[in-house]
């Protein structure tokens, strides 16, 4: 699982997962992509005052900003970028911090974009960031948390009336790929060595390390996430956010959605595990709930739930290792939200934006 933020990469914003290691992915690595619109056109368009104000400080030309808007109108565009980025397995990274601050890392520098950037040659023009960091406010609609985005040899399709060297694009030109503008996000270059933090350490696990190797092997699989995108398309209202006292609580809750593909993939590759609903307490008084925790492991990993301890289902959620986590009783559920203590259910669920993903453009 990954911490899920539901943000975007320059374009497309990534959806929440079903599965448990998906959702907290999705969630801490979303802000990464500049390209990840949403997946129906007609849902992202940006609205014309917000593209205006969007523009307002970039130095690109009309011609040029409407190019890269129009592409999420070209399914082969769209394909063919997914494509390139689900090949690269664990270019995404994304955790939360001791502070409270979700870090997103997109590095390509040891990807294989060149089909993609022929692609975008053949039909844009294919574009390639300098190295650069984004820095973003907590923000309705865009950043569930204080992020920080390094973006490493990301690859995009630009329009072909666009500056072909990346040496003629501003900062303020980046946010082309974004919904969201320098209100939201501030941006910088990186210096030439300049790397992102050091990943946490996974929490040590009493699962052998054929186990763990096996997740971490799922974990980045491709099909998986097809999987759990498409369950995620379908169910809508699974997450919510809201204030309870001092905590701010996010609920990851799919009791009510229909994820028996995920176990039958997990069951045919895989294992599937269907471990204990679970809690994480998280700097800065960050409340997570995950309802229920489904997940594909190793063949050689334990095959009854009873048999996990804490640390080995908290391994399942990769980027939480900041965070203590606790297996929740029977019948225990968050605290509800103050505008209807009576219903949980009806609260508005954080939807994720849509938004441009920090890697993907």
């Amino acid at each position: 699982l990954i911490l899920a933020t539901a943000v975007v990469v320059m374009g497309q914003s990534i959806p929440v997962l079903a599965h448990s290691r998906g959702l907290f992915k999705s969630a801490l690595e979303t802000v990464i992509f500049p390209d990840i619109y949403e997946k129906s056109p007609s849902s992202i368009r940006v609205p014309e005052s917000e593209s205006l104000f969007r523009r307002a400080q970039q130095t690109l030309s009309q011609e040029c900003t409407d190019e890269i808007d129009m592409r999420v109108f070209d399914d082969v565009y769209n394909a063919t970028r997914d494509a390139s980025y689900q090949s690269c397995a664990g270019a995404n990274q994304g955790w939360l911090n001791e502070n409270g601050t979700v870090i997103n890392v997109a590095d390509f520098r040891s990807c294989d974009t060149s089909e993609y950037k022929a692609f975008c040659d053949a039909n844009y023009q294919s574009l390639e960031y300098l190295d650069f960091k984004l820095t973003c406010v907590e923000t309705a609609g865009f950043f569930l948390y204080p992020t920080e985005a390094y973006i490493y040899d990301v690859i995009t399709c630009s329009g072909k009336s666009c500056p072909s060297d990346p040496v003629d694009w501003s900062l303020e030109d980046y946010f082309a790929f974004y919904p969201f503008n320098s209100s939201v996000c501030t941006a910088e270059f990186l210096q030439e060595g300049e790397e992102p933090p050091q990943e946490p350490v996974r929490l040590a696990a009493t699962l052998s390390q054929e186990c763990t190797d096996e997740i971490d092997i799922a974990y980045d699989d491709a099909m998986l996430k097809n999987v759990t995108d498409n369950i995620s398309d379908e169910c809508q209202n699974q997450i919510k956010r809201y204030k309870s006292g001092n905590n701010s609580i996010v609920v990851y809750d799919n009791r009510d959605c229909d994820i028996s593909k995920l176990t039958t993939f997990c069951d045919a590759k895989y294992q599937s595990i269907d471990a204990p609903n679970v809690k994480f307490t998280c700097p800065n008084n960050n409340l997570f709930y995950f309802f229920p925790v489904i997940d594909c492991v190793g063949t050689s990993c334990p095959s009854d739930p009873a048999a996990w301890l804490i640390p080995d289902v908290q391994y399942l959620f990769a980027g939480f290792e900041s965070c203590d986590m606790e297996i929740l009783e029977e019948g225990e559920d968050p605290p509800p939200p103050p505008n209807d203590p009576t219903d949980a259910q009806s609260t508005a669920p954080f939807a994720a934006p849509s938004a441009v993903p920090f890697a993907a453009p």
